[in-house]
């Protein structure tokens, strides 16, 4: 093993060799077979050859370099020292030697997390490994290499500290005058389960959960989440940070930032008709209810009463349109609309009745081209009279 002590050991009953401290006999049998060499590698360093060495195990890598990985030492929540000794080249110089790690078992130059060249040569290798996931097991094994083929140390295991969760905060979404929306993202657990998490939220900066105006706690684990900040106050610049714990500590995404809204000013209309039973003063059909905001579009209209015709639209005494219906374009106050309406005087018009006297002395009429009544006061008639037979026209009265 990697202190230099040998296990594993075997030896053949058949040889002179009755017994052997820390060994196990095997029958000639069960020295041709793998399964009775428990430990042994038979697919890089041992193996069978027909009619050699009684067809038991030989060595198939006489060559190839021997490594031992040795203990790993200096572990904290991302790094480590790993240490090794390539102890022999077996005839080939060492072209490289190193470790490999990874956070599954058996890595190798061509399966691995990582993997580091410490140079050539025999001796004392290490390496200082960073940027590992804290509280996460991790398999390592030294190498050699030469011209022959790799070699590799014993696989160790290792479990780094666990940490603080590493995580990240989301930027502010939907905001509003009292509300927004933030979160988090936990990249890591730091090997250790996140209990809480949540987002705190303060006009101050690096607010936290002993130091906030406001705290969200959105379930466990890792990943990301979404969370709610309500009751905020209307154009105030407020500082938000994920937060999560697990059994080492609290600890907080990135500050972020964010300023809530001021609310657009709005404004009323009043319509009024002037006289107030001339006719009416309304919203058009599908015209929304205010208050509106500066520069909004606002349709009104006019309706007449009976015996009433619209006349105009003012604003605070002034003409602003002549037309019932109305498109208004609000300005940043309150204003009062009026609706004008005049009365519709009708002139009075009278009857026209003509006559003969006597009823047989001739006849009376419109003239050909004169219109049929009535007839305005003053409004010129053209009337026509023709005697009869042994009768001659005499005079037009009025009311006798």
């Amino acid at each position: 093993d990697n202190n230099g002590t040998y296990h594993n050991n075997y030896f053949s009953l058949t040889s002179n060799q009755s017994s052997s401290t820390g060994a196990t006999g095997l029958t000639a049998a069960q020295m041709q077979e793998e399964e009775s060499f428990e430990g042994w590698d038979f697919e890089s360093t041992w193996g069978y050859e027909t009619d050699v060495n009684n067809n038991f195990p030989i060595l198939d890598a006489l060559n190839i370099p021997v490594v031992l990985t040795t203990e790993v030492t200096d572990i904290t929540h991302h790094t480590a020292t790993l240490n090794g000794n390539v102890l022999f080249e077996n005839e080939a110089p060492i072209t490289a030697r190193g470790f490999v790690w990874s956070n599954l078992p058996n890595p190798d130059i061509s399966n691995h997390t990582g993997m580091s060249n410490e140079g050539d040569g025999t001796g004392t290798i290490q390496s200082l490994v960073e940027s590992l996931s804290a509280g996460t097991n991790w398999y390592v094994k030294a190498y050699a290499e030469n011209n022959t083929g790799i070699a590799y140390g014993s696989q160790l295991t290792f479990t780094t500290m666990a940490g603080e969760p590493e995580l990240g905060t989301k930027e502010a979404s939907l905001i509003t005058e009292t509300t927004a929306q933030s979160g988090g993202i936990i990249h890591s657990d730091g090997g250790a389960e996140v209990t809480a998490r949540g987002i705190v939220w303060s006009t101050t900066e690096n607010p936290t959960l002993e130091n906030n105006e406001g705290v969200s706690e959105d379930g466990a684990g890792t990943g990301e989440y979404d969370s709610e900040m309500t009751g905020l106050n209307q154009g105030t610049t407020y500082f938000v940070r994920a937060w999560a714990t697990n059994s080492v500590n609290t600890s907080y995404g990135e500050q972020k930032s964010f300023e809530t809204a001021i609310p657009t000013p709005t404004f009323h209309i009043s319509l009024a008709a002037a006289p107030a039973e001339g006719g009416t003063a309304a919203l058009a059909e599908g015209q929304p209810e205010g208050p509106y905001e500066e520069g909004e579009t606002i349709n009104i209209v006019a309706t007449p009463a009976d015996g009433y015709e619209f006349t105009k639209w003012t604003q605070n005494g002034a003409q602003v349109s002549d037309d019932a219906g109305f498109a208004f374009t609000m300005p940043a106050e309150d204003v009062v609309l009026t609706a004008h309406f005049a009365e519709i005087i009708i002139d009075p018009t009278f009857t026209l009745t003509l006559m003969a006297s006597p009823a047989d002395g001739g006849t009376v009429a419109l003239d050909a081209e004169q219109a049929e009544g009535p007839y305005l006061e003053g409004e010129l008639v053209n009337v026509v009279a023709t005697p009869a037979a042994g009768y001659e026209f005499v005079e037009w009265t009025k009311n006798g």
